[in-house]
């Protein structure tokens, strides 16, 4: 009789083991499975954002000096002999901008060829210093007159090359840069200017 009560008592054990779910506890040293209630929230500082392309940052970070001030340079108009080539940029602008008339020929046709060498550079300087205020305009318009000038007199510069150039640079900074955008514009309306006179 003892036996099979025993017995009986050893069925019902291994029938509830056997029935055992991943929730219950399956002995020490365990854990059991987690369920999505049981599962934290993730904080905000866990949840990853999309991945964004990079976008190129038009504004000019580099500590430089940006004066317009040509005396800031040290610039003499009286000196004949100047090599506009090795002037640094800010040292160019400061020198067309505070030379009225003849003084400024020579920096203006270079400040073009720069601007075809490296347009970026060019348009973010001038952005940068185009609203100070040079003989009751900003210098955002006497560089960007300076840009299109040689196409009044130089015939071995093309426009066409020069109005493609514009469109390039438009499709670049559409949308990018509202600063660059207006100066391409003012460069645009130049050049329509310069087909009228000449054509």
């Amino acid at each position: 009789m003892k036996k099979k009560k025993l017995s009986a008592i050893l069925a019902v054990i291994v029938i509830a083991v056997g029935c055992a779910g991943p929730g219950t506890d399956a002995g020490p040293g365990t854990e059991p499975a987690p369920t999505p209630e049981s599962m934290p929230e993730p904080s905000p500082e866990t949840i990853e954002s999309p991945v964004q392309e990079d976008q190129e940052d038009y504004e000019i970070t580099d500590q430089q000096d940006v004066s317009i001030d040509y005396k800031d340079y040290g610039i003499d108009y009286e000196t004949t002999d100047m090599n506009f080539h090795e002037f640094p940029l800010n040292k160019l602008v400061a020198y067309y901008l505070g030379g009225d008339g003849a003084y400024s020929y020579g920096a203006n046709f270079e400040l073009h060829d720069r601007f075809i060498a490296n347009p970026d550079e060019i348009l973010k300087y001038i952005a940068l210093v185009g609203d100070n205020i040079i003989r009751d305009e900003p210098a955002k318009v006497w560089l960007c007159d300076a840009l299109v000038y040689r196409y009044f007199y130089d015939d071995t510069y093309t426009i066409d090359s020069f109005r493609e150039l514009l469109d390039q640079l438009e499709e670049i900074y559409k949308f990018e840069s509202p600063e660059i955008e207006e100066l391409l514009l003012l460069m645009r309306n130049k050049l329509e200017e310069v087909i009228e006179y000449n054509y």
